[in-house]
């Protein structure tokens, strides 16, 4: 999920772990309450990563 995200300048990994770790689960959340959305279905986060 990192490589993906990073390969598609989505996101990418900062200096500080605490942050990098927030940063990426923001971008998660994002993903999948926008496939919630559009599916409109419950989308799990292990999903997002399927999907990937």
């Amino acid at each position: 999920m990192v490589n993906a995200l990073s390969d598609l300048a989505i996101w990418e990994s900062e200096d500080d772990i605490a942050e990098s770790y927030a940063s990426f689960w923001t971008v998660n959340e994002e993903l999948r309450e926008a496939l919630a959305e559009y599916t409109g279905r419950d989308i799990h986060l292990w999903a997002v990563e399927h999907v990937f």
